[in-house]
């Protein structure tokens, strides 16, 4: 869900006026006018509208965090690819917390149809960890692709299995097919065109993800931590 705030915010960033925003996102500058002031609670098509709008001009919505306000929730990410006339939102240097807020958002969505894990090499020089988690979810008219953030499936941190426990329950209550790559894809997709990250990841063989049992022992098959220190807060 957006707020009235984020939403303000996000248009005052693009320089947007209602009017602008309404005619891309087919609705009357009345209607507009009375979401961005709290006075009406949008259907989620419509909010699913304004969020395109936004995304397919480069910018990323980001959930709240600590005590973060509305204003400060939005992030600029590169212009999407378009692909198959479907734009590819990648959004670009979320901390792990961010991904997992963004993803339990977005995996309940109406319209997402498939929601894929996958572990990359990191090729951060020096990185601390060798593995980082990631998300492709596909949806009726776009992709979400979180392979330029971070986030990790790290059994010895309580605080990154939380984070990845978390989507995993809010993928359950969607009605998407959820399923994960068995092994790290051969090379990390981050530094890839959009058309080339998405064929790599496609075409790896998965599984259906039935249980977080699964992805535990995804993670004793392929640690993510370089060292052998424990990370457990």
């Amino acid at each position: 869900m957006l707020t009235p705030e984020q939403i303000r915010s996000a248009r005052g960033m693009m320089g947007w006026t209602q009017a602008e925003l309404a005619s891309r996102c087919r609705l009357s500058t009345t209607s507009l006018n009375n979401i961005e002031r709290g006075l009406t609670t949008p259907k989620d098509i419509t909010v699913n509208a304004i969020r395109r709008a936004f995304e397919e001009e480069g910018l990323a919505f980001i959930p709240a965090s600590g005590t973060l306000g509305p204003g400060v929730r939005l992030c600029f990410a590169s212009r999407p690819a378009v692909i198959g006339g479907h734009p590819v939102i990648r959004p670009e240097g979320l901390s792990s917390d961010r991904v997992c807020r963004l993803l339990g958002e977005a995996v309940q969505e109406p319209g997402c149809q498939s929601l894929r894990l996958f572990l990359l090499p990191n090729s951060v020089p020096g990185a601390h960890y060798k593995y980082t988690l990631n998300a492709l979810l596909e949806f009726d008219d776009r992709c979400l692709l979180t392979d330029r953030s971070t986030w990790y499936l790290a059994l010895d941190s309580l605080r990154r299995m939380a984070e990845v426990l978390a989507v995993y329950d809010a993928a359950l209550k969607g009605r998407q097919l959820t399923e994960f790559v068995r092994a790290p894809l051969p090379q990390d997709t981050e530094p890839l065109e959009a058309a080339e990250a998405l064929d790599l990841i496609r075409k790896q063989s998965a599984d259906k993800l039935v249980d977080f049992e699964q992805l535990e022992a995804l993670g004793r098959a392929y640690p993510a931590l370089v060292t052998t220190d424990a990370e457990c807060f």
